[in-house]
């Protein structure tokens, strides 16, 4: 998808302003904040590749992803902080909704038929029935 008008390794849905990268999801009010966000966050998954290296707010390429976070915080620090914000208000796991754990999530919905997810442990992302998982991990002395 394009961010202000230049393509970018990183989805995200320019109608919505959401950051389509999986295990993000996060929305903002303003085109700007979204554009801050895929210059900025996710920075384990960017590369020595030339739109990794470009401010989407400023178009100023940079040598390294280093020296872009570095202008992005002095040069955007007022879009940073409306960013930070923003993030904050959304601390709760957010799941993009093409990654792999959004759609198994979706599946559970759809399985349960109510909209409702039973027995979900989200720390190994797995569907349990309460009376296995009880068994499976207990020990008689």
């Amino acid at each position: 998808m394009n961010v202000i008008g230049t393509s970018h390794p990183r989805p995200c849905d320019l109608t919505s302003l959401t950051c389509l990268s999986s295990c993000c999801g996060r929305q903002f009010e303003r085109i700007q904040v979204l554009a801050f966000h895929v210059s900025y966050a996710h920075q384990d998954l960017m590369t020595s590749d030339t739109s990794d290296l470009t401010c989407l707010l400023c178009g100023k390429k940079w040598t390294t992803v280093r020296r872009k976070i570095m202008h992005l915080s002095l040069a955007h620090r007022e879009i940073g902080e409306e960013h930070n914000s923003q993030c904050m208000l959304q601390l709760e796991s957010v799941i993009a909704p093409n990654a792999p754990k959004a759609q198994r999530l979706q599946k559970a919905r759809i399985i349960h038929d109510d909209g409702e997810l039973r027995h979900y442990k989200e720390e190994i992302d797995v569907f349990l029935e309460t009376d296995d998982a009880i068994a499976e991990y207990s020990y008689d002395c």
